[in-house]
């Protein structure tokens, strides 16, 4: 009996294992396909802690940068792209607005929120693992790398 445990013990280790290697593997080809693109666009992005990429194309004020702030609400303007099959699945052209501190936001946009200044022009990538992971959310499908041209104020 105690072999019979210790063999079921190591077949979910191996299996544990197996997942964490697979989804190793998943995250080195979606780096690769984001430095491809980056290098394509000709740009530079940052990073966020979290590992979302961001940059900021242009400022609608720059005579008056003010930075963004925890407690603001702030507008949104976005097209997001499912970088995996190169085209648009959502367009958001009306006016969104979006409580930085929202429990329910994707924590990358908080960290770009809080980096960059009102009235900004940019776009951002967001690896798997930073915006649905597995999930199915609509029509993206699971594993899905998110690319977004986005307007805040």
């Amino acid at each position: 009996m105690k072999y019979l445990a210790n063999f079921i013990l190591l077949i979910f280790i191996l299996i544990f294992a197996q997942a964490c290697f697979q989804r190793q593997i998943l995250i080195e080809q979606e780096k690769y396909q984001i430095r491809t693109f980056i290098l394509k666009l000709g740009v530079k992005f940052d990073t966020t802690p979290c590992g979302v990429y961001y940059r900021i194309d242009s400022l609608a004020d720059s005579n008056h940068i003010k930075m963004i702030q925890p407690d603001d609400t702030v507008m949104l303007v976005y097209t997001g792209y499912n970088l995996d099959k190169n085209e648009q699945i959502f367009v958001k052209n009306d006016t969104v607005f979006v409580w930085v501190n929202d429990p329910f936001l994707m924590e990358g946009w908080r960290e770009i929120f809080l980096r960059i200044p009102h009235k900004a022009y940019g776009q951002a990538i967001f690896p798997f693992y930073t915006a649905f992971d597995k999930k199915r959310i609509l029509n993206i499908p699971p594993y899905s790398t998110l690319y977004f041209k986005f307007y805040v104020q």
